[in-house]
């Protein structure tokens, strides 16, 4: 378990094995705990890292690049909002 002894507004600070301080976000949002580590070495660091997290948690990479679903194109998505959309009118059940 990490000592989590320091903290700042995101969440704690743990120390490397040179003794820096890193930043750890730990939040809880819409019944999601995160716990992910900003690489920033300073607050202030750490709190952009924090706007870029709150912005879309899910999405968050402290890297800069932003993640997303590799496996879902706007064209499987049109052709499942489709399907669904027949499914909910055709008054069949899944199952």
């Amino acid at each position: 378990m990490p000592d989590r002894s320091e903290t700042w507004d995101g969440g704690y600070i743990r120390r490397n094995k040179r003794g820096r301080a890193i930043y750890i976000i730990h939040q809880q949002i819409n019944g999601v705990r995160y716990e992910v580590s900003t690489r920033a070495q300073s607050e202030t660091a750490a709190h952009a890292q924090l706007k870029l997290f709150q912005a879309n948690p899910g999405a968050y990479d402290p890297t800069g690049t932003e993640r997303g679903c590799d496996l879902l194109d706007d064209e499987l998505i049109k052709h499942f909002l489709a399907y669904s959309k027949a499914k909910q009118n055709s008054g069949q059940v899944a199952g």
